[in-house]
């Protein structure tokens, strides 16, 4: 039976009666009667916390044996460990180490996936420390969770995706050992390798791991030239030099079988003074060296 006074309760009030089983919803007008609703009792923030952020202790004094993925994610740097300890001093752990059992190819057991720099700082300062456990289903899952992971905190540079997706894709220590060699931008060798539009625009290709090699031969023949065209180029800004270099290989892969380097070289001393380089569209350079080479 519904109590007479609930007519002068404000609309925004619930009522609750019996045994949770039946909610009446205050409305000016009339009540809306929902039944057969459970009614939960609210849980502590303890349990929610527990439920929407499950954190482990790694004791420091722990003698289980924890290390972080040395050939895959980035590398230590000892400058990054004390700042971070400095910060713990001044405002305590403000996030988890993230782990992982592992068992993949090469890695067997407990890891850390992110926070190596703070496993490190936690050491040094004696303290125990907070853990996260995530599940990795495979050596690509791995990569592209390092990937997410370490972009929350600082975001990585091309060279860490290609350290990471060398881990388990052969073409990206080829990149990696390219690039070492030849000394030219990862995007541009990146670009060659794959025979790009644009040999600039390849972020993404290495980001993904969804870089090709379609003709290692050719292309290291290409980045031979490429050096030898940077060695006569003036000095110019680094966009104008992209553009330049960008339009030369795509003039020598489209004309590879008949290009002669020599001459090349020979005409584009004579003729690139004639140009200026920090003006010149993508279009332009194109037709400049059709009508030099």
């Amino acid at each position: 039976m519904v109590n007479k006074d609930l007519d002068r309760l404000d609309f925004t009030q619930l009522a609750v009666y019996g045994n949770l089983q039946t909610i009446f919803f205050i409305h000016p007008l009339n009540f809306i009667k929902m039944k057969n609703l459970n009614v939960s009792r609210q849980k502590s923030d303890e349990q929610v916390l527990k439920e929407i952020f499950p954190v482990q202790v790694l004791r420091v004094n722990s003698t289980k044996s924890v290390s972080w993925l040395k050939d895959v994610n980035r590398d230590v740097t000892p400058v990054q460990v004390s700042k971070l300890a400095e910060s713990i001093q001044m405002m305590g752990i403000t996030r988890p180490i993230v782990m992982a059992k592992l068992n993949l190819r090469e890695y067997k057991g407990e890891y850390i996936i992110d926070g190596q720099h703070l496993f490190l700082a936690c050491l040094r300062l004696n303290m125990d420390m907070p853990v996260r456990f995530i599940d990795i289903k495979s050596e690509e899952h791995l990569v592209e969770t390092l990937a997410k992971l370490n972009n929350s905190s600082k975001p990585w540079g091309l060279a860490d995706y290609v350290k990471s997706w060398s881990y388990i894709k052969p073409q990206y220590k080829t990149l990696k050992t390219y690039h070492n060699t030849y000394g030219l931008e990862l995007q541009a060798i990146a670009g060659i390798l794959h025979q790009s539009a644009s040999i600039y625009f390849t972020n993404d290709i290495i980001k993904r791991g969804t870089l090709c090699i379609k003709n290692e031969d050719k292309s290291v023949s290409i980045m031979d030239c490429v050096v030898d065209i940077l060695s006569i180029m003036p000095n110019t800004d680094r966009n104008s030099a992209r553009k330049f270099v960008n339009a030369y290989v795509q003039y020598v892969s489209a004309n590879y079988e008949t290009y002669d380097h020599e001459k090349a070289i020979k005409n584009i001393k004579k003729n690139i003074k004639n140009i200026e380089l920090s003006i010149c569209t993508q279009e332009t350079l194109n037709d400049y060296f059709y009508s030099i080479i």
